[in-house]
């Protein structure tokens, strides 16, 4: 009985991921891109100019992001150790590897969703940037939740 439970919910969740995935490949972009007249080439060079140009504003979020927690974040690392880096250093460390570890979350995510479409599709392309881009944005929310504005 359990064996039977557990493969319905597996396959439950197979038939429902492509339905959840959507939102990940949907987005102003691809509303943006798709305006008739369609052609396949300005299409490709559309989504790539898009998230290239997400790309670039998460980035500079995550330098500004960075420069301010060093600037902001006061103190030593260890109280104990007077050559303790400040703490305002290892945050920003810490925040910048985070953002490593993000983009890999982010790459691999992003081919499994576009990997619900055939790799030679026309759309299979536009489908891996609009999710890149969607990612993108979402985790500039989180970023710019931290408090660290990058305007003051």
């Amino acid at each position: 009985m359990k064996t039977k439970l557990m493969i319905f919910t597996t396959t439950m969740l197979l038939l429902h991921f492509p339905l959840a995935a959507k939102g990940l490949y949907e987005g102003e972009e691809a509303t943006q891109c798709y305006k008739p007249p369609v052609d396949v080439h300005l299409l490709n060079n559309c989504f790539s100019a898009a998230e290239e140009k997400s790309n670039r504003k998460l980035d500079a979020l995550i330098h500004n992001t960075s420069e301010k927690i060093k600037k902001t974040v006061l103190g030593s690392s260890n109280y104990k150790d007077p050559d303790a880096p400040p703490l305002g250093e290892v945050y920003s460390q810490r925040f910048l590897k985070a953002q490593i570890l993000w983009k890999q979350y982010k790459n691999e995510l992003c081919l499994a969703v576009a990997g619900e479409i055939p790799e030679d599709s026309l759309t299979y392309y536009q489908s891996l940037e609009q999710c890149q881009i969607n990612l993108n944005k979402r985790h500039m929310e989180e970023i710019e939740a931290m408090g660290f504005d990058s305007d003051e």
